[in-house]
């Protein structure tokens, strides 16, 4: 049976997002930080855009890519250092 996993780079400090907006690498220390004991304490919920939750995906966890730019060896996405990393683990095709 095939696990459906994927990485996903959730925020990067110091870079222009698609609304115009950033944050620095302390506060995206934090956000993940805040995240993850939301995530523990089961007030997370996966969700599509912000907009609405959905079960066809779950967070499995999230962490900082803390000391150095990386490449992701299949397929070439970089991952900079201080960037918010998420795991997560499909239900759904």
């Amino acid at each position: 049976m095939e696990e459906k996993i994927s990485y996903e780079i959730v925020y990067e400090p110091d870079t222009v997002d698609a609304h115009g907006q950033w944050m620095s690498k302390e506060t995206v220390e934090m956000a993940c930080k805040s995240f993850n004991e939301n995530l523990k304490s089961g007030n997370v919920k996966a969700n599509l855009f912000h907009l609405m939750d959905t079960d066809t995906f779950e967070v499995v966890d999230t962490w900082i890519n803390k000391e150095l730019d990386v490449n992701v060896t299949i397929t070439g996405e970089p991952i900079k250092a201080g960037a918010w990393v998420a795991k997560l683990h499909y239900n759904s095709d």
